[in-house]
């Protein structure tokens, strides 16, 4: 059996970069300071097409990161040790994956349980814990904001308060935004 590819060689540099995109990225550089912890999501079917190299040209290693690899019910299921091995080794021991179905609500609960344990004191605070969600467009950022929200210990804090929102084309959350989950 092959092994993964871990780098696509292009003969020059792509500079194309939308404006939309760079804004966001500077947003973001500029909330790390805020942020306790990152969540990177990525599609389980397609794990390294599915990698931003520019989250990682941003943040590098300066917060406690876990690599979510959604939509696992549709992926290989023989395949997750071997890109689970393959993630550690690209980005170090720090940074976790995950394997999770957000729709399904596979494995939600050790989401919440790893940003608790690597988030520190300040995610017991009144205040909460900043957790940044990045990923590409339809890997399921926002439908697993969402399941936060609705695995919320208070649900009276979440009921009627903003969403994140979600569709079946790219783009539908195009902006930077604090939502508040529990």
């Amino acid at each position: 059996m092959s092994a993964f590819r871990s780098k696509f060689l292009y003969p020059a540099k792509i500079n194309w970069f939308p404006g939309h995109m760079a804004l966001a990225r500077r947003s973001m550089v500029a909330q790390m300071d805020a942020v306790d912890v990152l969540i990177e999501v990525r599609d389980a079917r397609i794990p390294w097409s599915s990698a931003n190299p520019v989250l990682e040209e941003a943040f590098g290693r300066s917060k406690p990161r876990l690599v979510v690899f959604n939509k696992s019910d549709l992926a290989n299921h023989n395949l997750q040790q071997r890109v689970e091995r393959q993630c550690k080794a690209q980005l170090g021991t720090a940074t976790d994956c995950l394997f999770t179905s957000v729709t399904k609500g596979k494995r939600l609960s050790a989401i919440l349980q790893w940003c608790n344990k690597h988030s520190g004191a300040q995610f017991k605070s009144t205040a909460g814990s900043m957790v940044m969600v990045v990923g590409i467009p339809n890997v399921g950022k926002s439908s697993l904001i969402n399941e936060f929200r609705r695995l919320s210990n208070s649900q009276k804090l979440a009921k009627g308060k903003k969403r994140a929102n979600v569709g079946p084309t790219p783009g539908v959350t195009v902006r930077n935004d604090i939502i508040k989950v529990c």
